[in-house]
């Protein structure tokens, strides 16, 4: 299952508005993304971290 392109709810948005505004107030890129991460977590604690975390690169760099 692919978790980033089945997120139906509200959480992909979230998710990328935290990454995004933590960058443009020059919060380090690994800090904003552990933050994304964790906004991804609270809409969804089943998914396992590594999983979360996979699902968020996907958003914040999809040609990555």
């Amino acid at each position: 299952m692919n978790i980033a392109q089945n997120a139906s709810c509200i959480c992909q948005n979230a998710a990328i508005r935290a990454y995004e505004g933590l960058r443009e107030r020059g919060v380090r890129d690994l800090h904003a993304f552990d933050a994304a991460v964790t906004v991804f977590r609270h809409h969804h604690p089943e998914v396992r971290p590594e999983q979360a975390r996979h699902a968020v690169a996907e958003w914040i760099a999809p040609d990555a």
